[in-house]
C-alpha cells in the first residue's frame, strides 16, 4: 500500500514538471510568433485566459477581434493584441482616446 502511494505521488509530480514545462514551451512558441502570423483559437485562448470553446462561441471580447476569410476559426495574431491591448488600457487612457475621437471644442468667452 505504501509502495502504491509513493508512486502515485511520483507520478504527480511527473505529471506537474511536465505540465509547466509545456506551459513553458507554448508561452516562448507563441511571443516568438511574427505580428502578421496567422492564429488560431488556441493563441486567443493563451492570451485572453480563456477556453478555446469560449473562443469559438466568442465571449470574453473575444467576438471583437476580426477572424479571417476562408477559414473557419482564425485570426491574425497584430488584431488580437490589439484588441487585448485596449480592453486593458487604464480608464484616463480610454477617456483620452475619446476626447481625441469626438475633438470636443473648446468654450468661448462670452465678451
Amino acid at each position: 500500500m505504501q509502495m502504491i502511494l509513493a508512486e502515485i505521488t511520483d507520478l504527480r509530480k511527473l505529471f506537474e514538471s511536465l505540465k509547466s514545462e509545456h506551459s513553458r514551451n507554448q508561452t516562448t512558441y507563441f511571443e516568438n510568433l511574427p505580428p502578421a502570423a496567422i492564429v488560431g483559437k488556441d493563441y486567443v485562448a493563451y492570451r485572453f485566459n480563456c477556453s478555446e470553446a469560449a473562443v469559438v462561441r466568442g465571449r470574453f471580447y473575444t467576438d471583437q477581434i476580426p477572424r479571417t476569410r476562408n477559414k473557419p476559426i482564425a485570426f491574425i495574431k497584430r488584431n488580437v493584441d490589439a484588441v487585448w491591448q485596449n480592453l486593458h488600457k487604464s480608464p484616463a487612457e480610454k477617456a483620452a482616446e475619446i476626447r481625441r475621437k469626438v475633438a470636443v471644442p473648446k468654450k468661448r468667452a462670452i465678451v
